[in-house]
């Protein structure tokens, strides 16, 4: 999968006129036709490929940064937001499209060998979605849950036409290369560092190919969900009617509805043991196959003493400052900086974020369900115990009071016990199985 190609083409060209009896001056123009087909293909194919560097980039001409495109119908407002949340964002297409065409201007100039230049412009054939008003979109979402096995597991699909050759399209397909992580194959282990080394709990994911999501989901990818799946499927949830907040973790899901979500993008909810593998940093990267897996409690050190965290739990009056608050989001944080979301401020050793502080995030754990929950989150002071990796608690799923958790006595810690607990959530998939062989 890391070396696949990311677009499909779907080709559609189209014809206009009746076919009956073939006349012989039509024959003569056959080759012409064919060249011109040639031509059109090739112009498109160009077209798509620009198209998939937009939607990987996201705002590469800067239009959205500099306020120049507003998307706030699509996106919400550009502030305490990171760019990534642009890439592979439909949303952002549309946004894009739109802006191109109220501006008269297309967005993809294609200039081929002999100097001629085409405009490639996106097509309004989908339907209407009904939260973004009445005009037709320029895209739709294709899963394989909803619409069969020979189709990616979660794509774009956007038509493409050339302004100087009407009449003719191309149909592509775009899956979503930019928010998820690859697992390395090699040996791994569960929860903190045992005392006694015999007792780790060990696996490896050799001949596995794992992704792991880089961000938790976003209350505009629930939305979207929402949008596209079949009403039999549909979920009653609340969806934010601030689009400010939509770039944000959805944390008003059931646990079910997490595992629906994920079904939805051909994915699972990520597993506890999976998320431990993706943010412990090993002791010996080159080293696939350890005798013992040394790790520390923090994603960016193996070294226990190598945290802000346990210089505050030893020194009270100790300082945290906001360039600490970018490695672990914790309790003293909202008050020294503005959480940003899909903040890149510090990746695991894989390239996930926010795997410790900032919102309460909920796995599926197979070894113990009552340890389905990391509780380090913006809700308790960087003293608390619940701040280290592996550390878990249990959430029951279904609700989000007081009554719905079990904290243990770190419960009391809580800075203000909010009405309903957040509780994020991310997915994972399994791809296939490789036949390499890792030494």
């Amino acid at each position: 999968m890391r070396g696949k190609k990311k677009i499909l083409a779907i080709f559609s060209f189209f014809l206009v006129g009746v076919i009956c009896i073939i006349p012989l001056f039509f024959l003569k123009r056959i080759p012409e036709r064919k060249a011109q087909d040639r031509l059109v293909l090739k112009i498109l194919l160009n077209g798509s490929e620009s198209i998939e560097s937009l939607w990987k980039g996201g705002d590469i001409d800067g239009l959205w940064k500099k306020g120049k495109m507003t998307c706030r119908e699509e996106l919400g407002a550009n502030s305490n937001v990171n760019e990534s949340f642009l890439k592979c964002n439909p949303n952002f297409l549309q946004c894009y499209f739109d802006y191109s065409e109220k501006s008269k201007n297309s967005p993809l100039r294609i200039k081929m060998e002999n100097g001629d230049e085409y405009h490639i412009r996106a097509v309004r054939s989908y339907s209407p979605i009904k939260r973004y008003g009445p005009q037709k979109r320029f895209y739709r979402i294709i899963t394989r849950s909803e619409e069969g096995h020979n189709i990616p597991g979660y794509a774009v699909e956007v038509e493409l036409e050339i302004e100087e050759i009407p009449g003719k399209s191309l149909k592509i397909l775009l899956e979503d290369s930019c928010h998820d992580v690859y697992l390395p194959e090699r040996y791994y282990s569960m929860g903190p560092m045992p005392e006694e080394v015999s007792l780790d709990w060990r696996w490896d994911n050799f001949d596995r190919a794992i992704y792991v999501d880089r961000y938790q989901v976003t209350n505009r990818d629930v939305a979207e969900w929402m949008d596209f799946t079949s009403p039999s499927n549909r979920p009653d949830i609340k969806i934010p009617q601030d689009k400010n907040l939509w770039s944000r973790p959805a944390t008003n899901l059931t646990s079910e509805q997490m595992e629906k979500f994920c079904m939805f993008k051909s994915k699972e909810l990520l597993e506890a043991h999976v998320f431990d593998a993706a943010t412990f940093k090993p002791g010996d990267y080159s080293n696939v196959r350890p005798l013992v897996n040394l790790r520390g409690p923090w994603p960016w050190t193996t070294k226990r003493k190598d945290s802000f965290i346990h210089e505050k739990r030893e020194n009270p009056d100790f300082n945290i400052t906001p360039a600490m608050c970018m490695k672990a989001y914790v309790g003293e944080c909202p008050e020294l900086l503005n959480w940003e979301a899909y903040n890149s401020w510090t990746p695991s050793w894989t390239g996930i974020f926010n795997v410790l502080g900032g919102y309460m995030e909920h796995f599926k754990n197979r070894v113990n369900h009552k340890k389905n929950l990391k509780a380090s989150s913006f809700y308790f002071k960087s003293i608390s115990s619940v701040h280290a990796l592996g550390k878990r608690y249990f959430w029951d799923g279904k609700g989000f009071g007081k009554g719905n958790f079990d904290l243990g006595k770190e419960y009391r810690e809580i800075l203000v016990v909010p009405e309903e607990l957040e509780v994020a959530f991310r997915c994972m998939k399994v791809v296939r199985h490789v036949s390499k062989k890792v030494d």
